[in-house]
């Protein structure tokens, strides 16, 4: 019953508190308003809400022009081939498009066997 008490008289001190930073608003038991009652406060989730959506929008479109920049890119060094809206058809295509996801395999084995030796280097600088 004591904790129950110090937790109720906590809460209040806490509200009274917000009530007079002017945080809520309130009306006591004698009808008085206390603290500052805001039409933005009332709107103020439903305006962090659409900020958050345009916020989002801005994000996707950015990162949807970025991956069209990167396509462009590619299309123009050659890398891919691509038919645009005239029915044009860009980039090269050859065999060796074909056996290009072996030799990436390969390439990336190379890669990966070139990073361990330089780890194994630095670990062995270390000691």
């Amino acid at each position: 019953a004591k904790v129950r008490a110090a937790r109720r008289a906590q809460t209040a001190w806490k509200a009274e508190k917000r009530i007079l930073a002017e945080e809520v608003a309130a009306i006591d038991v004698d009808g008085v308003l206390h603290g500052v009652v805001s039409v933005t406060s009332v709107a103020e989730p439903a305006l962090q809400a659409k900020e958050h959506a345009k916020g989002a929008s801005r994000v996707r479109a950015a990162r949807l022009a970025q991956a069209a920049w990167k396509a462009e890119k590619r299309i123009l060094a050659k890398e891919v081939a691509a038919i645009d809206v005239d029915g044009v058809f860009h980039g090269v295509l050859s065999i060796t498009s074909v056996a290009e996801p072996a030799l990436q395999a390969k390439e990336h084995a190379k890669e990966m066997a070139s990073r361990v030796r330089a780890a194994r280097l630095a670990q062995a600088a270390w000691k």
